[in-house]
């Protein structure tokens, strides 16, 4: 690996800095401090509880047990071998790009090497090679890589040469607040990659599917809306979940934040200074849905990096003309590494298309110059996409299932409950155009909004900012990047409300918003530069203050942390603000040791998917049940069980509980005939074998309700008194109880009855 000395002594060619100061106080740029000042108070008394949670931290009386810090290296050694061994891949594959600083080459050639191996996997996958021997060995090559380096390269030259760049990109002393704000996250986040996943999206599909995956040994058809979207990410999740537990996925979406910090550096050396890389990082790290979405094993943050470093490559392409091809096809890559990492980037690609023909404009270049470029960009990106389309078509016959249904037509698609998931997913949406302006407003202030989507106050406070800066001549990359911004995020807003949706379009805003902070404060007095500093600071800390309120209540970490509480103990029980809610893994745990070799059971009511070795299917919230489906299909209570016996299941794990709370969503939903025929099929064979009352550790005096059955012959049937009530009939009887009344429910309820008496 050869990493570039940098040229600290002046920037890159195509490199344009601010002017320097005129001297004269600009008092159009002097009315963004009121704002940011009046915007940061109204947030802080909106949140007023944040000091009040603070104030009621107790310490945990207990010590550290010794035996968790076997787990901790462990990560942390797999985490470096992995990143290694990766950034070796990566600098190979860009061996012949010219790089403008140590930083710049480390984070395209890291999330390059790491996308590598998530395509590896995912060949891996369509191979049928999921098998631990196998991911040893790819993790025993990584190391391998990274022991020769260590043993045959220039490794000495090569990190003084990083390390002099951090150096020289350390912001002046009276800026150092910056790279203390982001060490309290950088370890904040790192200490909560130990804490078992409890997000709610990673333990249904980003762990879950990989968890399916590894189960069946290949990459197989999950039936789960969520699995049919694109996984890149999620396949480095497979590989760490092969050789570790959840800690290692959780360590490499951490470490895409580090990579995007670094980034934000890289670019503020080729094209400000370094404050502005690290006052970007603390505008977009600071905001709360980030850092929660940082601790998790989402994919957001490696989708923010990868259109970061989309739009940075972009940037180098409007100011490096000469290294046109080069940066034009990174761009393309990293733009078809985020789609192919979550649907939502595909704005990104729409965005970064825009930057190319605003480029093309103001260089005065020809149209059919900027279409090739543009065929070009679109083609790259689309290729590298590809992958998941073609896993679609071959599963489903939509390479974009679930969208354009009306197009491909998707057999097995719940289109009911996939409208809701739409619906759901857009968020709060404007019926006025008063209401469109102030949507920015609501959306920061909006106290109901979820943590994964709470913006905090910088971006409103800073967002008038760029409209404030004028220059006679701005550097190349300023307009392309504006248009980014503005197509980029205009369009997710549109789509969606749900603000974490719109990370990747926030990076290159947040660089945006701090160069044209450090423009600001170099045409203005040193005391304006001291309030408008001093004022970013404060509500910086404050929302680290959030974040960590968020950790207090939701999480609950210490003792798990400390190793006083183990880590499948920690994932028995709910979590605040619907983390994990009603988790089944305390009755797999049950079952693990009771059902005999062979068996396999059906998960219902839950699709957050468990880690256990036995062997389960279940279907999401999104679609339909497989008790609804085999129902619909089988001519007779006999054919349902022929249908269990075809497909193996030998038992039954409901979570009562959590059906009950998703039960809205609809995949119950019966028709009456089916249902019907159903309670006959549960009367001759399920047999209860027990429940398991969950107690609640963070709602003391509550519990949720787990039922275990076996299905069997009707002549092995043992009937029982303390059978209890069919329950699949107990929770359609609720629904219509509860949506449309007493009188409602009890028809219903005759109906089935006649239905089940006719033969």
């Amino acid at each position: 690996m050869t990493i570039p000395k940098g040229n600290p002594a002046g920037p890159h060619p195509g490199t344009q800095h601010p002017a320097s100061p005129s001297g004269k106080f600009p008092g159009l740029n002097a009315l963004i401090l009121p704002w940011l000042i009046g915007v940061g108070i109204f947030f802080i008394l909106r949140n007023p509880d944040v000091f009040d949670v603070l104030k009621s931290v107790e310490l945990p009386k207990d010590g550290l047990h010794v035996a968790v810090l076997g787990t901790y290296l462990k990560g942390i050694s797999l985490l470096f071998v992995t990143l290694l061994g990766t950034a070796l891949l990566g600098s190979f594959l860009l061996r012949r790009v010219s790089f403008h600083n140590p930083l710049e080459h480390y984070v395209f050639t890291q999330a390059l090497g790491l996308a590598v191996l998530a395509y590896l996997v995912l060949a891996l996958g369509a191979a049928g090679l999921y098998y631990t021997p196998v991911f040893r060995t790819l993790g025993g090559l990584l190391a391998a890589l990274s022991v020769h380096w260590i043993l045959k390269g220039p490794w000495h030259r090569q990190l003084a040469a990083l390390g002099q760049e951090l150096k020289t990109a350390c912001p002046r002393p009276e800026k150092l607040w910056l790279p203390g704000l982001i060490f309290l996250l950088v370890v904040t986040s790192f200490i909560m990659a130990f804490v078992p996943e409890v997000f709610y999206d990673a333990l249904v599909y980003h762990l879950g599917v990989p968890r399916l995956y590894l189960n069946a040994h290949k990459i197989v058809d999950v039936p789960m809306l969520h699995s049919k979207f694109p996984l890149t990410i999620q396949m480095l999740y497979v590989y760490g979940l092969a050789l570790a537990d959840d800690t290692l996925p959780k360590l490499i979406h951490w470490s895409f934040g580090v990579g995007l910090i670094l980034a934000f550096i890289g670019c503020a050396r080729r094209y400000g200074k370094p404050e502005v890389g690290w006052l970007a990082a603390a505008i977009f790290f600071t905001m709360p849905m980030v850092q929660t979405n940082w601790w998790t094993s989402g994919v957001d943050i490696g989708v923010s990096l990868f259109s970061f470093l989309a739009i940075y490559a972009m940037m180098n392409v409007t100011s490096l003309p000469h290294e046109n091809n080069v940066w034009l096809t990174l761009s393309a890559v990293f733009a078809g590494l985020a789609l192919s990492s979550k649907y939502t980037a595909g704005a990104v690609i729409v965005g970064l298309a825009a930057a190319l023909i605003t480029n093309g404009i103001q260089r005065k270049t020809a149209l059919r110059t900027v279409l090739s470029d543009l065929l070009w960009f679109v083609g790259i990106a689309v290729l590298i996409t590809a992958p998941w389309l073609i896993k679609n078509w071959i599963f489903t016959r939509n390479p974009l299932y679930p969208f354009l249904d009306q197009v491909f037509g998707t057999p097995g698609l719940n289109r009911g409950a996939f409208a809701h998931f739409r619906w759901e997913n857009k968020g709060p949406t404007p019926g006025t155009l008063a209401g469109w302006i102030a949507l920015p407003w609501d959306l920061t202030f909006n106290r109901g909004a979820p943590a994964l989507s709470f913006p905090g106050p910088m971006l409103l406070g800073l967002a008038p900012l760029p409209f404030f800066v004028w220059k006679r001549k701005r550097p190349d990359w300023f307009r392309p990047l504006v248009a980014y911004i503005v197509l980029t995020l205009g369009l997710l807003l549109f789509l969606n409300r749900l603000l974490r949706y719109s990370m990747p379009a926030f990076t290159g805003f947040s660089w945006l918003l701090a160069w044209t902070v450090f423009d600001v404060m170099e045409n203005s007095p040193r005391y304006f530069e001291f309030a408008l500093s001093t004022t970013l600071a404060l509500l910086m800390g404050f929302n680290i203050l959030v974040g960590w309120t968020l950790i207090i209540e939701n999480y609950h970490p210490y003792d798990v942390l400390m190793g006083n509480e183990t880590r499948r103990e920690y994932s028995y029980y709910s979590h605040a603000g619907m983390l994990d809610p009603y988790p089944s893994l305390a009755l797999f745990d049950t079952a693990e040791k009771m059902v005999p070799p062979g068996s396999k059971i059906l998960l219902v009511g839950d699709e957050k998917i468990p880690d256990t070795r036995v062997p389960f299917i279940a279907t999401g919230v999104f679609d339909e049940s497989f008790v609804v489906t085999w129902s619909r299909e089988a001519g007779a209570p006999e054919g349902i069980y022929q249908r269990f016996q075809k497909e193996g299941i030998t038992h039954i794990i409901l979570n009562l509980s959590e059906a009950s709370r998703t039960y809205g969503y609809g995949f119950l939903d019966w028709d009456e005939k089916s249902l019907a025929r159903f309670c006959r099929f549960w009367d001759q064979h399920a047999n209860y074998i027990g429940q398991q009352d969950v107690p609640e550790k963070l709602f003391p005096g509550q519990y949720f309700q787990l039922f275990f059955f076996s299905i069997l012959p009707t002549d092995k049937l043992v009937p029982n008194k303390k059978d209890p009530e069919n329950p699949f009939l107990w929770l359609a009887k609720q629904q219509i109880k509860n949506t449309q009344g007493q009188q409602a429910m009890e028809e219903f309820l005759k109906r089935v009855h006649q239905l089940e008496l006719t033969p």
